[in-house]
């Protein structure tokens, strides 16, 4: 399972099932009020699938419909 940048929605999906969380730039940016956006990043939609690969998350961001960014990175014990 290897997503890469250029991939479309409809191949992330395939690979991955439906998103865990998914929010647009709008709604991700409310979390940082103090931040500055420059530039346009209307379309920007950011997918999350939780515990894939086991143990981590796996973020996903999309500019358009294509990938722009992948991060996985550790899930958090509780």
């Amino acid at each position: 399972m290897t997503i890469t940048n250029g991939m479309s929605k409809r191949q992330v999906k395939r690979l991955l099932g439906k998103p865990d969380a998914r929010m647009s730039a709008k709604q991700y940016l409310r979390g940082y009020s103090s931040v500055r956006v420059i530039g346009r990043h209307g379309n920007d939609d950011h997918w999350v699938y939780f515990n894939t690969p086991a143990g981590h998350h796996t973020q996903i961001v999309f500019r358009g419909r294509y990938v722009s960014e992948v991060r996985t990175v550790p899930a958090q014990s509780s």
